[in-house]
């Protein structure tokens, strides 16, 4: 059976594999924990939720240089020369010091239910999405500088066509 839908939660519960479609073109048969957890292709990180993107060079120490937010990551995850994007989950995002740290400016704090979405503004005047749990984000407000800090195996390696 084939099931078209763009409800990420209606395919996270009804389906075993998936396929991303793009420009017209299915992308590889995907499991639907690699898709959620492990996205190979720009699409499919965003079909899947991913808020945060940024166009990438890779760089000769094996890290990303991230066009948008101005920053250099380390990822786990090994990459090929196709990767052209970076992409980061927005509960993948902790406050603080640790490695792959990203200097930024508070944009503006969106309240939610049961959760916070903060705007962050980057060294290069990119935004991230970061959502916490409401008491993490107790005492800042707009405008002042914070510290978010992403680990290797959450920053996400992507190509266009899905191949790493």
């Amino acid at each position: 059976m084939v099931y078209v839908s763009h409800n990420r939660d209606e395919v996270y519960r009804m389906c075993d594999g998936v396929c991303v479609v793009s420009d017209g073109r299915s992308g590889p048969k995907m499991g639907m924990r690699e898709l959620f957890e492990a996205p190979r292709s720009l699409a499919a990180a965003l079909i899947s939720g991913c808020k945060n993107v940024s166009p990438v060079s890779a760089l000769p120490d094996g890290s990303l240089r991230c066009e948008t937010w101005g920053v250099t990551l380390f990822c786990e995850v090994p990459f090929g020369l196709d990767v052209t994007h970076v992409g980061i989950r927005a509960h993948y995002l902790h406050m603080g010091e640790g490695e792959n740290r990203i200097p930024c400016v508070v944009d503006r704090i969106i309240d939610s239910s049961f959760s916070t979405i903060v705007m962050l503004r980057t060294p290069a005047g990119g935004l991230l999405r970061y959502e916490c749990e409401k008491d993490a984000w107790e005492g800042l407000e707009a405008g002042e500088s914070c510290v978010v800090h992403v680990a290797r195996r959450d920053v996400l390696p992507l190509g266009e066509g899905g191949a790493r």
